[in-house]
């Protein structure tokens, strides 16, 4: 009903600015292997670009893993330090950076 909906977002409007954006996160999780992996997973969030923070003296190869497709594919074959990665903006993905030096 359009009338819950607009009460709705007026209490929303009304919490804290911790609050909002508790509210408003999509979660992703993140784990990795000393320095030689390096994993992120989004679950429902459908970005369509990101950043990876990795060591700037290292190389490292980023692979997109579509998990409900189980598919593997290479975003970037050399990276290092601060990259930015394109995603196809979709929900179940995981992006793998695997050290190769």
């Amino acid at each position: 009903a359009p009338e819950q909906f607009a009460g709705f977002i007026n209490a929303m409007l009304r919490l804290g600015d911790e609050l909002k954006m508790f509210a408003s996160v999509e979660f992703e999780y993140q784990g990795r292997c000393g320095e030689d992996a390096y994993l992120t997973f989004y679950d429902l969030r459908t970005c369509e670009f990101d950043e990876m923070m990795l060591p700037e003296d290292k190389t490292y190869r980023i692979e997109l893993i579509a998990t409900w497709e189980m598919t593997r594919e290479t975003l970037v074959e050399k990276a290092y330090g601060k990259t930015q990665i394109r995603l196809p903006a979709r929900e179940g993905l995981a992006v793998l950076a695997t050290r190769i030096d």
